[in-house]
């Protein structure tokens, strides 16, 4: 019972850290394991004015919006943000952003995104295959194979 009383009193923002960005993530996080997405919402929100310049608050709520089927305000999230973010954050926006658009079926603007993804951080495992053209070639006939 004293478990369920700090879970709630921490899912209501009384919690120490609330004002900070990374705790309101992890409670959005949180709300929408437990299948409150309205709550999710509210705190990844919370999150993207607490710091806008943070990539994770705008991937996460536009994870949320595709899963409670309104892809494309999460889409518009990941575009607006493309504008707030500094480069350090974009790749995982565009990486994002890419993979929302290969779920639209859109491939060709996916493969833009997923490539700018890579080129911006090379580094990044997630995103690498994109940057390479023979990978993307072979990706892209695959999906088009799948699409017939």
């Amino acid at each position: 019972m004293r478990s369920r009383c700090r879970v709630r009193k921490r899912a209501s923002g009384s919690a120490p850290n609330a004002e900070r960005r990374e705790a309101q993530v992890t409670l959005g996080g949180f709300e929408a394991r437990l299948g409150r997405a309205g709550a999710a919402e509210a705190a990844y929100r919370t999150a993207m004015a607490l710091q806008p310049q943070s990539a994770p608050s705008y991937v996460n709520l536009a994870d949320l919006l595709r899963a409670t089927g309104r892809d494309a305000e999460g889409e518009q999230v990941l575009r607006d943000a493309l504008g707030v973010v500094p480069p350090t954050g974009r790749p995982a926006l565009q990486h994002a952003l890419g993979l929302q658009l290969v779920r639209a079926k859109r491939y060709a603007d996916a493969m833009v995104w997923l490539r700018l993804a890579a080129e911006g951080d090379a580094d990044d495992a997630r995103y690498a295959f994109a940057g390479d053209n023979a990978a993307a070639r072979r990706w892209a006939a695959a999906l088009e194979a799948a699409r017939r």
